[in-house]
C-alpha cells in the first residue's frame, strides 16, 4: 500500500512539473504576443491571406501569414530586398 502513495505522489510530482514548465514556456514564448521582427519603430505590420493547404481538393481555407514593411530607405528607383526568417 505504501508503494502505491509513493508512486501517485510521485506522479502528482511530475504533474506538477510539467504545469509550471508549460507556464514558463508560454510566458516566454507566447505565439500570439505581437513582437516586432526588429526593435524598429518604422516598420509596418501588415496581413495577407495565404493558402493553408495547397494541395486540398476540399474548400481552400486561409489563414493570416504576417509580415512587415520598412520603406524607410525606399526611393522608389532600387530593388524590393525580401527577407525570409524562418
Amino acid at each position: 500500500m505504501r508503494l502505491y502513495f509513493e508512486s501517485f505522489n510521485l506522479f502528482k510530482l511530475s504533474i506538477l512539473m510539467a504545469v509550471i514548465h508549460c507556464a514558463l514556456f508560454w510566458k516566454f514564448n507566447n505565439p500570439y504576443e505581437e513582437k516586432s521582427a526588429t526593435n524598429n519603430n518604422n516598420d509596418q505590420l501588415q496581413y495577407f491571406d495565404q493558402l493553408l493547404d495547397h494541395y486540398s481538393y476540399l474548400e481552400p481555407t486561409f489563414w493570416k501569414q504576417k509580415y512587415y514593411v520598412r520603406d524607410t530607405y525606399f526611393d522608389h528607383k532600387g530593388p524590393v530586398i525580401l527577407i525570409l526568417g524562418g
